[in-house]
This record gives C-alpha cells, sequence and structure tokens, in this order.
C-alpha cells in the first residue's frame, strides 16, 4: 500500500461545512483519518469525499456554477435507451417526490421531466436535489439511461454530478413547435402546437415542496381523441372554448398520455374548425391494435367479444384497511395479512376485437349493471347456495361469448394491458354490426 500525498485542508473542509449540523457529534481528527485511511488505498479524493459524506447519512452537495469543463452533452432527443454515463443539459420541466420499494425497504425519490430545445424525457433521482426545484437549468455528467415502455429514462445516481446554471442557459420552449394530433401524444413530447376543444375545466389545491398551489385541469378533444391537461398558472379558459396552444410537454401515467403547460404557452383561439362538444365526446370505436401501439390511452370506445371470465371475478372480499382496496386471498391481504374483508362485485375478463385482445376490468356498479341484480342480492344468493363462486359462474353463463361496448382507460405496466370500464353494455349482434352503430350510438356518451 503506498500513501498517497494530497493537500487534505480544502477537501476537509468541504466535508466539515457539508457535515456542519452533526459535527458536534464528529471529532475533526477522526473525520481526517478516516479521508487519510480512504486515500492511502487509493481512492480517488472526489470519491473518498462522497463516500464519507454517505457514512454520515448526507447526500454529496449539488455543485454550484462554475464547474469543471464539461463532457460532451447529450441532446435529449439523441439519448440512448440503455447507457451507463450521459452528460446533459436541461431544464427541470416537472418534479415531485414519491415513495417506491427498495430492497424491502420503503424509500423516498424524487421523479419528473428535463427538458431541452430538442424534447423531454422523465427523469428519476435516487439523491436529493438540493436547492434545484422546478424551471431550473441544470448540467447533469454521469448520468444513466434505462429503458421503460421503450423510451429512455434519465438516472440521477450518487456517482452523478449536478450543476446549477443561468437560467437563460437554455431557452424556456423550443425555438419551433409542431402540430400534433392528441390521438398522437405520447410520453415525452414537447414542442407541441396542438388545437381542441375544452370539455371541461376545474381548479384543484395540490403541494410543492411544502407550499400550496393551485392548478387548473380538465379536458381537451379534438377528432381524434381526448388528454387530460393540466396548467401552472392560470389558462383563462372555459368550457366549449376552441383553442391552439403552443408549448407545454407530455408526460403518461401507465399508458395514459397527460398534457402539461404552464405561463411560458402561447394561448390563442382556434382558426380550424372543430366539432361542438356533445359531438366530442360521443368517441368512435378503436380497434386493439391501436390500443397496443399507442401503448394505452384515455377515453377509448372498444367494441368486441368477451372470449373469458377470469378466475377473481363475482364476489370477492376487499380488504377494509384505510385506503387500501386489494382483493383478499384467502382472507389475507399482501399488505396488511389478515383481515375481515368487505364484499364487492367486479369483473375480470378478456376482450377480442378481431386485431387484438386486451385484459378487462369492470367495478361493481358495471356488474350489477350487466348481471341486472345488485351487490345485496349476489351475497343472498351465494349464501343461500353455500357456493361464493356462483356469482361468478353466472357471470361466465351470461357474457361468454357476447359481443360488449366498453368506454374507459387502456393503461399498460410490465405485464401489458388493462382497459378499466367505466361504461359497458351489451350488444344484441355481431361485432361487425356493432361497430356500425357506434355512429348514432349516444348512450356511452
Amino acid at each position: 500500500m503506498q500513501t498517497q500525498t494530497h493537500d487534505l485542508a480544502p477537501h476537509l473542509e468541504a466535508l466539515k461545512r457539508a457535515l456542519a449540523p452533526k459535527m458536534a457529534s464528529i471529532d475533526e481528527t477522526d473525520l481526517k483519518d478516516e479521508l487519510q485511511k480512504y486515500l492511502d488505498y487509493g481512492v480517488p479524493v472526489e470519491q473518498a469525499v462522497k463516500t464519507i459524506l454517505r457514512h454520515h447519512g448526507a447526500a454529496p452537495p449539488v455543485r454550484s456554477a462554475p464547474a469543471a469543463p464539461p463532457a460532451e452533452r447529450t441532446a435529449i432527443a439523441d439519448l440512448p435507451a440503455e447507457a451507463m454515463a450521459v452528460s446533459l443539459k436541461a431544464r427541470i420541466l416537472y418534479v415531485a417526490a414519491k415513495t417506491v420499494t427498495a430492497r424491502g425497504e420503503a424509500k423516498e425519490i424524487l421523479s419528473g421531466l428535463l427538458g431541452d430545445e430538442t424534447g423531454s424525457v422523465s427523469f428519476t433521482s435516487w439523491r436529493p436535489l438540493e436547492g434545484l426545484q422546478k424551471g431550473d437549468v441544470i448540467e447533469a455528467k454521469n448520468a444513466y439511461t434505462k429503458a421503460y415502455n421503450n423510451q429512455p429514462q434519465v438516472n440521477f445516481g450518487d456517482r452523478t454530478i449536478l450543476t446549477k446554471l443561468d437560467a437563460d442557459a437554455l431557452p424556456k420552449a423550443p425555438a419551433t413547435f409542431r402540430d400534433t394530433a392528441i390521438a398522437d401524444l405520447k410520453e415525452g413530447l414537447r414542442g407541441l402546437r396542438l388545437t381542441g376543444r375544452v370539455l371541461s375545466i376545474t381548479t384543484r389545491q395540490v403541494t410543492v415542496q411544502g407550499s400550496a398551489k393551485t392548478v387548473w385541469s380538465g379536458h381537451l378533444a379534438d377528432t381524434t381523441g381526448k388528454v387530460e391537461f393540466t396548467a401552472w398558472a392560470d389558462p383563462n379558459l372555459t368550457a366549449g372554448q376552441a383553442i391552439t396552444i403552443e408549448g407545454g410537454y407530455v408526460r403518461a401515467y401507465r399508458g395514459v398520455p397527460q398534457f402539461t403547460f404552464d405561463a411560458d404557452a402561447t394561448i390563442a383561439p382556434a382558426t380550424t374548425e372543430l366539432p361542438d362538444v356533445a359531438t366530442l365526446e360521443r368517441r368512435p370505436a378503436t380497434t386493439l391494435r391501436d390500443v397496443v401501439e399507442r401503448g394505452g390511452g384515455s377515453d377509448l370506445v372498444l367494441v368486441g367479444t368477451l372470449l373469458e371470465v377470469k378466475e377473481g371475478s363475482g364476489l370477492v372480499l376487499r380488504c377494509a384497511a384505510p385506503g387500501c382496496t386489494r382483493v383478499l386471498a384467502a382472507g389475507m391481504c399482501r399488505l396488511h395479512n389478515k383481515q375481515e374483508g368487505s364484499p364487492d362485485l367486479r369483473i375480470k375478463a378478456v376482450l377480442d376485437d378481431g386485431t387484438g385482445a386486451i385484459s378487462l376490468i369492470a367495478g361493481r356498479e358495471l356488474t350489477e349493471q350487466l348481471l341486472g341484480k345488485d351487490l345485496e342480492r349476489c351475497k343472498k344468493e351465494a349464501q343461500d347456495a353455500f357456493r361464493p363462486d356462483l356469482i361468478a359462474e353466472q357471470l361466465e353463463e351470461k357474457l361468454t361469448g357476447r359481443v360488449l361496448m366498453v368506454r374507459g382507460n387502456a393503461l399498460s405496466d410490465d405485464f401489458g394491458l388493462t382497459f378499466i370500464a367505466r361504461q359497458a353494455r351489451l350488444a344484441e349482434m355481431d361485432a361487425n354490426a356493432a361497430k356500425e352503430l357506434l355512429a348514432t350510438f349516444e348512450v356511452l356518451a
């Protein structure tokens, strides 16, 4: 082992500043000896400092500009799906905390969206972002990317060096905008020109970094589809308006796009003709092939044959713990162990329209509607027959092989697509005839 010669003073002072709240219980001599020990074993000084900080429960600090000369920058549009180290310059468009389970333990991480002049990308930070917030421009070195839903996602880890830059280091919005139909919205898109009619708008309160903030949300539609939007500044919109928005970006939750914009977006009256609200609320049928290609979608109408009523349908018991609705298996909830359970009804099925198949889930209200009887009657029939699976058998007998028209959201995860139905109707015809009827079918609207 060869001892490295270093001027420890500046590194020791950096450690003391970072550990200031803890220095009352840390001996400065021990801190110096710990640093020297790492250096004696050949650990680079920067890595030694980071390791000591983590050992004492402190994260490596975010650097303030100026920083060391950056590595070659990668534009967001050119990010590889899988890379061990990338450098980029981007604006934080959105950031929020969430809790995940890592190695069996709950851990709070940060996730959001980054943007530059070429596009936007989702990011996850496994370390705190001290001093950074929505709207800041950062340089990230030694970040890494992983593919999620066939798209790159940026990750910040312990090796990532973050530098806060001047606000004008990047334009707030892309220089050009492209016309985009709502049906073509996908996660990560930015620089959009979106034309649609406002179907609804409301306000809600959210908490951002400990402060209450008002956001505006609603739905926007064109002839191709419908999307939920969120505005972080008052857009001065009313339901029924036909508008064109330049700016904003697209995030997605389980394959369902969500359009977000703030005060930097430009909103103007639409110059193209759009159908009225009532017409836009009536959705045309979508093929499952299209849904699979999109990776999900909101407010979709499907027409298909119900091939199978799956196990777990009918009369079920849900966990009664506050905030939990998981279905019990043998009286057990996988989070809250043994539970008494609250009776409920649901359908788990497979729907096929000839272009593809999808898992379908319908809740109590739709199950009652399709069965023609309510939960209380279902409970009584099952109890009188001493057969908890009786209702599942009735669903299988009544629905298997029937044509079903459903409306709802198609959500994606690692196991594929699932359609969550909020409206449904049996059709007394074959699937092709049912699709033709949809042009005038308004019950689902």
